[in-house]
């Protein structure tokens, strides 16, 4: 997603490309093909879908809500997804991208990004570990750029016929297929994870250089958005959450921290859920060597207890990841807004 030059997209014989042209270099050998750039954004939004709304996507503060101090003293929080049950998360997640252009200026791209996603849970053994089978039913995506917009929309049939849809359609479908099991522990920490899909290792979807292996790494790694200490929790307690991300093509992987504070009952939703703010740090994990990445970022989360779910998380980050490209140093900006939901289906 960075260069040097001018960007834009190419017509071949294999559908539209992102083409990059460098100083002195002219169009780049082999373009940066556009399933590509969508598919990586498709990686990241599933990844949340799959794993309860994943932390590296970032979460943020809702604003005016009505905050009542917990009268009940201190207590314990635990995730109790109840077996036989099957429940449906929807996540929306909104993304700017800046990356350095040519004469023309800086490029930036919009991308909007929805996705429902189903959680069959199999089991909860006797320590209250929760096994989840997870599928993604509909995938949606809004992209704006300089070459004008791009919709696809899985339940849209007329938007997997455009130039665009037709090249995406066959990622999608294999992404549709695939299959992610998961054991949970009830403090919301992944302690399993496995992605199966039908049609074995030939239908795990293929991006340009992102490996199967890689795609496994990052689709399956990950815990829920609170990870609860095994202690009881008053309003004003705190902890710190820390998770290291491997991210395919950034010279290794990414590390967030998250310190996280409970604030209390909220009844702003007319029904008591207890509220979790966030503060987010993000920053390049030990082994990468290849890029500089510095974010920030706020989180809600507001968790029912007698239910035993985060009902909904909202998140807001900002990032710059800079990386040294043809000798050049390259700077990308980033911005997202995330919503999650989950509900049990009916």
């Amino acid at each position: 997603m960075s260069s040097h030059g001018g960007t834009g997209f190419i017509a071949g014989k294999n559908g539209l490309s992102l083409s990059q042209e460098t100083p002195g270099r002219g169009i780049l050998s082999e373009p940066l093909r556009l399933e590509g750039l969508v598919g990586y954004q498709w990686v990241h939004c599933l990844r949340c879908s799959f794993m309860i709304i994943r932390r590296n996507i970032g979460l943020v503060a809702a604003v005016c809500v009505c905050l009542v101090a917990s009268s009940l003293g201190a207590k314990e929080f635990t995730w109790k997804l109840e077996p036989g049950k099957t429940y449906e998360q929807i996540v929306e997640q909104e993304m700017t991208t800046t990356v350095p252009g040519g004469p023309m200026g800086a490029l930036e791209i919009k991308v909007k990004m929805e996705v429902t996603g189903e959680w069959k849970v199999l089991d909860r053994d006797s320590d209250g570990n929760m096994t989840i089978e997870a599928r993604v039913k509909r995938m949606k995506l809004q992209m704006n750029g300089p070459q004008g917009n791009v919709t696809v929309d899985t339940d849209d049939k007329e938007s997997l016929q455009t130039p665009v849809g037709q090249q995406l359609g066959g990622l999608i479908a294999k992404f549709q297929k695939l299959v992610v099991t998961q054991k949970m522990n009830p403090q919301g920490k992944i302690i399993e994870s496995k992605i199966t899909s039908p049609d074995g290792e030939d239908g795990l979807p293929m991006l340009p250089g992102i490996s199967s292996d890689e795609l496994k790494k990052v689709m399956a790694g990950g815990d829920t958005p609170l990870v609860f200490p095994k202690k009881d929790l008053k309003p004003g307690d705190s902890w710190t959450q820390e998770k290291t991300t491997p991210i395919p093509g950034l010279g290794g992987g990414l590390k967030m921290e998250q310190k996280v504070k409970y604030v209390g009952t909220d009844t702003d939703s007319g029904r008591p859920l207890d509220r979790f703010d966030a503060e987010i740090t993000l920053k390049p994990s030990e082994e990468n060597q290849q890029a500089k990445i510095d974010g920030s970022g706020k989180s809600t989360a507001y968790f029912n207890t007698k239910k035993g779910f985060a009902e909904k998380t909202e998140a807001e980050i900002t990032a710059t990841i800079t990386q040294n490209l043809f000798g050049q140093e390259s700077v990308v900006s980033l911005r997202m807004r995330t919503v999650a939901t989950i509900a049990e289906k009916k």
